[in-house]
């Protein structure tokens, strides 16, 4: 019965994409439950919805198996399988220009984009059409649930084998570079309980799905050999081998090799107290390197893809490639000229009443060409057509969509004018029968929701303005008339999918108990890393490195209540600009320094996460193992992390199951040591200073994109925020910061030099949330007179308070920094140590709820104390101090810095092995 629906919706899908798509082979396959394609060729324009100038070389799709037992949906899963898709893409600015080419493809981004608006509004219409009534609402919410779970119970889909490569020879002069990305396998099959791949035929009421990643990477290749060029079978074995583990150690990856696991569990049946979807991601590390040269050639692209997007417009008046401006200036004049001229010409011609005139006259005849198009179900005479094409190629996207919604009240009239005309001469003819049959067919309730919204989104129009074939956005036709479903073939849907429309009343989250759970979601990664390197190509120095390990996301929605909890256990930077220094870490956890004092404590966590992913169906089975049997484990995963002590948590709650609160945010962080260095401040300022004008533009566009989305969301905030003022929503917010401790060593490979500590304390932030009892006290007086005590009990209410305290804030200098630790953790001031003892600091925030508060009383208010100050100073601690600030400036002088050479008169090693 769905044979019609899944070619269609394969054809609109692949004719997008694939140029060689033999729809009758499709339709065929399809039909017969077993579909085979192999060597589809992928279109030149295929990447156009990413809007980048960026064309398609050379690319196929390898092998698409599509398998459905259309003889036994409900015992038989349907299978996908998807292997060999390689793409090569060069830029499109090294082409030559044509104009023609060029408007036909934003063309079609164009209505492409149209024809998507006018999906998304038509199920609207046709869910809000369908549902008048509570009950039926409900039907509808069952439905769709019921729809998502058998597709996730009976769908497997495998996809092997994806290499996708961008090659640039113009962004960098001086050499090629190629930016790639690879996936060995992506796939979502059954399992049984023990996670072993099956498929049940009866799964019971639990569906049991293992997700698989495996082998996903990113390089960025620098002074690489193009690929363009080669026949197809040489380009076949190329992208083949690009995908192997030993080739990426070949290459300058960004993203070493991800391999991660997913566990997915549904209950079909579940009780109030069962968790109807838990979801588990496991991933063993995502590590990113990035070298100068990859750095460079970041920013020369940007500024490529930058200048290419901004002469755009312009490039119909540029003079053809190969000719510069010495060659034929005369050329490259009136290319300015008329580039300028045709934007003041525009400007000034958008404030005449003829262009006025003009547009309020395509206004008119668009909206009645568009009506006249759906009421007639596409049909238009061959002058009405063509008119209407133009008007589609001529207006922008932004005028067809508001002109389009300003048509729809016009359409639905004269389509409700129709229909009644058509069930009045019906009756006359039938003396009421059709009346039944046309409220059966095309009335409310799902049966009428679920056929016009399959045929809506199958060929992306509504229901009642569809013909009987359509044409795609590749020019494929395909019949329409498989895309509309009967009573009896929804029936059928229903049994396939098991759903009851007599069960579907109580189905909704508005009758489950407040405490069940929804969705648990869990997601682990071991570890995570960023190194920054320079001269790769020789001696692959690591600059510095950014680690953490055992990062975790909690995630837990109920009907009313989403809950999220975030942790990290371990976070560290590693210095690897100068050689034999005593503080190879640069910032670390605190803890970690204690982790030697209690060593068994470390190897039983150890163990215990060990048994973790070598358990049945864990991450340890898909980590490669070395020569010697032992895995790949990660740097990071040693006996020094503290699992059940994590360095960051943060907790955000929604709508919180107390109602004390309308959201919660408690964050606890521990103290870090941030040790200062100078030459590593300077060289990571270097590193990703521009190397040139040309990245300087990239800088200025990136900052510029940046800008703009900081203004939409800082707007966007703001407006968010007045909402909620003005609503008066409450955040029970608690911060517990153990602040960090900063360390600026005199001397960096001296153990014995002198070392200023800065001690920023303890940190803690608490919401003064105004009980309910006072409010209803003082509402209970809004018709009496209110006394001046009570007046300002008033006001009160009208801010959030928040009680910030800032405990125990010092200044040491010390001969060394085990004796500052010592002092530190001894809790008594050394008069020869301390500069400032402990400082206690409090203060009371206040945020005033009003949008617009009266002028006497401020948005924001500070209360502060600070208790007592006591300093023991001396001129040894002076120029101690002197001599820190001197380091601090000594970073942002303007100096040249050669990072390759800086330290090659030493090849003492570094954190990361041989400097």
């Amino acid at each position: 019965m769905f044979e019609g629906v899944v070619a269609t919706i394969l054809n609109r899908f692949l004719g997008n994409y694939v140029t060689n798509l033999e729809t009758t082979q499709l339709k065929l396959g399809i039909w017969q439950g077993d579909v085979k394609l192999e060597k589809l060729r992928l279109k030149t324009d295929a990447l156009d919805k990413l809007r980048l100038p960026v064309d398609i070389k050379e690319g196929w799709l390898g092998t698409l198996t599509i398998s459905i037992p259309w003889s036994n949906l409900k015992g038989e899963p349907v299978r996908i399988h998807i292997d060999n898709v390689y793409v090569l893409a060069t830029p499109r600015f090294q082409e030559n220009f044509d104009p023609e080419r060029e408007d036909e493809r934003e063309y079609k981004r164009k209505m492409q984009h149209l024809e998507n608006d006018d999906l998304l509004r038509q199920q609207q219409l046709l869910k809000k059409k369908g549902a008048t009534s509570a009950g039926e609402e409900k039907k509808q919410a069952s439905f769709t649930e019921q729809l998502v779970t058998k597709i996730v119970d009976n769908l497997q889909i495998v996809i092997e084998n994806i290499h996708v490569r961008y090659e640039d020879h113009i962004s960098n002069p001086d050499h090629m570079f190629a930016v790639g990305a690879t996936l060995s396998e992506l796939s979502a099959v059954s399992t049984d309980e023990e996670w072993r791949q099956t498929f049940l035929h009866d799964s019971g009421s639990v569906i049991h799905k293992l997700l698989k990643l495996a082998q996903l990477s990113v390089y960025w290749d620098t002074e690489c050999q193009s690929m363009q060029g080669l026949s197809h079978d040489e380009l076949v074995t190329k992208f083949t081998q690009g995908i192997n583990s030993e080739e990426h150690r070949c290459r300058q990856s960004i993203l070493l090799p991800v391999v991660g696991l997913g566990k997915l569990t549904m209950n079909k049946r579940p009780s109030p107290e069962d968790i109807r979807t838990m979801v588990k991601f496991e991933f063993d590390q995502l590590a990113f390197e990035l070298d100068d040269k990859q750095y460079e050639d970041v920013l020369l692209l940007t500024t490529a893809f930058d200048y290419a997007m901004r002469q755009r417009r312009y490039r119909k008046h540029r003079p053809p490639p190969g000719v510069r401006p010495k060659d034929d200036p005369r050329a490259w004049m009136l290319f300015a000229i008329r580039s300028v001229y045709d934007e003041v010409h525009e400007h000034n011609y958008r404030k005449t009443w003829a262009y006025r005139k003009k547009r309020r006259e395509e206004r008119q005849l668009y909206i009645r060409l568009y009506t006249a198009s759906n009421v007639n179900h596409g049909t238009l005479c061959d002058a009405d057509a063509k008119a209407l094409d133009l008007l589609h190629h001529s207006l922008s996207y932004e005028d067809i969509r508001q002109y389009r919604a300003q048509a729809e009240p016009t359409i639905r009239k004269q389509q409700y004018l129709i229909r009644k005309r058509e069930t009045e001469v019906n009756k006359a003819k039938t003396g009421g029968a059709a009346v039944a049959d046309n409220a059966t067919a095309g009335g409310t309730g799902v049966t009428g929701w679920v056929g016009g919204w399959v045929s809506s989104w199958v060929t992306g129009a509504p229901a009642q303005s569809q013909d009987t074939s359509k044409k795609s956005g590749n020019g494929v036709e395909f019949e329409d008339d498989s895309a509309q479903l009967s009573e009896k073939q929804v029936q059928e849907l229903y049994d396939a999918i098991e759903f009851n429309e007599d069960d579907a009343d109580n189905a909704t989250d508005d009758d489950l108990p407040k405490e069940t759970i929804k969705l648990a979601a869990t997601a682990i990664l071991r570890s995570g890393s960023l190194k920054l390197k320079v001269d790769r190509k020789t001696r692959d120095h690591t600059l510095m490195g950014f680690m953490f390990n055992i990062l975790k996301i909690d995630l837990l929605q109920r009907p009313q209540n989403l809950s999220v909890d975030v942790s990290m256990h371990r976070f560290e930077v590693v210095d690897g600009t100068l050689p034999n220094t005593q503080y190879p870490r640069m910032i670390y956890v605190q803890s970690d320094d204690d982790c030697d004092s209690d060593a068994s404590t470390c190897e039983d966590e150890e163990s215990v996460f060990m048994a973790v992913a070598a358990a049945p169906g864990g991450l340890g089975a898909h980590i490669n193992q070395g020569e010697d049997g032992s895995t790949d484990a990660s740097p990071m995963l040693d006996i020094g992390r503290k699992l059940k002590d994590p360095f960051l948590q943060v907790h955000f709650e929604q709508d919180p199951l107390d109602a004390h609160a309308d959201s919660v945010i408690n964050v606890k962080v521990k103290s870090l040591n941030v040790i200062y260095h100078p030459v590593a401040v300077k060289a990571i300022m270097d590193y990703f200073k521009p190397p040139s004008s040309a990245s300087a533009e990239s800088i200025h566009a990136l900052i510029a994109a940046a800008s703009k989305s900081m203004a939409g969301f800082r707007d966007q905030t703001r407006a968010g925020l007045e909402y909620a003022l003005a609503k008066h929503k409450t955040v029970d917010v608690k911060v517990d910061f153990d602040a960090p401790v900063f360390v600026i060593p005199q001397n960096m490979l001296d153990p014995n030099s002198e070392v200023v500590v800065l001690d920023t304390g303890y940190l803690t932030i608490e919401s003064q949330l105004v009980d309910n009892a006072t409010t209803e006290r003082i509402c209970q007086k809004h018709d009496q007179a209110l006394s001046d005590d009570e007046m300002k009990e008033l006001e009160s209410l009208m801010y959030d308070h928040f009680d910030m305290k800032l405990h125990s804030t010092q200044l040491l200098v010390g001969k060394d920094l085990a004796t500052c630790m010592r002092a530190l953790r001894n809790g008594e001031a050394d008069q020869k140590i301390h500069v400032v003892d402990k400082i206690e600091l409090n203060f009371d925030l206040g945020l005033c709820i009003l949008s617009e508060p009266p002028l006497h009383m401020p948005k924001v208010t500070i209360d502060g104390s600070l208790p007592s100050l006591q300093v023991y100073f001396s001129d040894r601690k002076y120029k101690a101090l002197m001599s820190s600030i001197d380091l601090i400036l000594e970073a942002i002088e303007d100096e040249d810095v050669d990072l390759t050479q800086q330290y090659e008169v030493t090849q003492a090693p570094t954190a990361f092995g041989a400097g």
